[in-house]
């Protein structure tokens, strides 16, 4: 490994600590970070800390592309927070999943107009 991969690795090390940092901005940042580089040592991290960090993580789990958070997503599709409902139906669909597809189904069908938008964008 190259004294930059070395140096990006610790980078991201410390990004996926700073996910329970105490200050809510640090955090917000570090997720946002994460999704930005793409390493895919983030996914865990981030699925731990969806329901702390937010929309962000929620949002950066989607970006990541990574199919191991088709089920903690598929799981907020539930949450009663309307808004972590909608970033959990964006995320699904930008993931190449069939279990992604058939719970954006289930969505169009939310409580929420801006939900069932949300899940027919992301059908479509």
């Amino acid at each position: 490994m190259s004294l930059e991969g070395l140096v990006l690795t610790d980078k991201i090390e410390e990004l996926i600590k700073q996910l329970k940092d105490k200050n809510w901005n640090v955090r917000w940042a570090a997720a946002d970070i994460l999704g930005k580089i793409g390493d895919a040592r983030a996914i865990e991290p981030l699925i731990a800390s969806m329901k702390d960090i937010g929309l962000r993580a929620i949002e950066v789990l989607g970006i990541l592309g990574d199919t191991r958070a088709v089920e903690p997503l598929i799981a907020l599709l539930i949450d009663k927070d309307g808004g972590f409902r909608k970033a959990a139906v964006e995320s699904l669909g930008k993931l190449s999943d069939a279990r992604a597809i058939e719970a954006l189904g289930i969505s169009l069908k939310d409580e929420q107009v801006f939900v069932r938008e949300a899940a027919d964008r992301a059908i479509t």
